[in-house]
């Protein structure tokens, strides 16, 4: 008898020794199951927020990621969320009165207006296409040499200057990327590129605005002054 109680008892023992096992091992799966979500959820949150991240786009602001609106009154296309308004371009315009007639353009028309092209771009039988840069273009720069640019000495900078952003001939946005090149009035090429839906002018400088049609030519506004130096 005492041999059979002795069974029973290891029986009844190992019985509860599987049930911890099984018990002990459902744990274990769940906590590893719990363990690999988390990281899983984790991952993923990291991934989209590296997605959605405009500082993590090397080396441009997300200002043209969409070059397809168009604004009236002049209907051309401009960049998505560019930084000022241009509200007074009119197309039946000359690109001098064009100039002139747009705050934003305050500080280039002074220096167009005294430059050899101030006649050549206010008629209209010429064909031109202009980058324009933008008053905070100008700021980027400072307004000492601003300044230099309107003493007689230095008349020769500021035709090369003002040259530099002109081309002869119409030249819209894509014409421009299928040109890779393009030579200037002031007589050297600048290039053309387009990295991550931004077109870049001289390797400093992008489209803000573009394919802006007026009576004599095309204006395109950068957000650099281009340098032929």
């Amino acid at each position: 008898m005492d041999k059979d109680l002795n069974i029973k008892s290891q029986s009844k023992y190992n019985k509860i020794i599987v049930v911890l096992g099984v018990i002990s091992l459902l744990i274990l799966t769940s906590l590893f199951g719990m363990i690999v979500i988390s990281k899983t959820n984790s991952n993923t949150a990291t991934s989209i927020s590296s997605q959605s991240s405009p500082e993590n786009i090397s080396g441009f602001s997300p200002i043209d990621s969409k070059l397809s609106l168009k604004t009236d009154p002049a209907n051309f296309i401009i960049a998505e969320q560019a930084p000022l308004p241009i509200n007074n371009i009119d197309k039946s315009n000359t690109i001098l009165q064009a100039i002139a007639q747009e705050s934003s353009f305050s500080i280039f028309s002074k220096i167009i207006s005294s430059s050899n092209m101030s006649a050549s771009l206010g008629n209209k039988d010429s064909k031109y296409t202009i980058f324009i840069p933008t008053d905070r273009a100008f700021s980027k720069i400072g307004g000492s040499f601003i300044d230099s640019l309107f003493q007689p000495s230095s008349s020769t900078i500021l035709n090369d200057l003002v040259n530099y952003h002109i081309i002869s001939g119409i030249y819209d946005k894509s014409k421009l990327i299928i040109q890779q090149s393009v030579k200037t009035l002031q007589g050297k090429s600048i290039n053309i590129l387009v990295d991550q839906q931004k077109t870049i002018i001289d390797n400093s400088s992008a489209l803000i605005y573009y394919d802006i049609p007026v009576n004599n030519g095309i204006i395109h506004v950068v957000d650099t002054v281009l340098s032929p130096e």
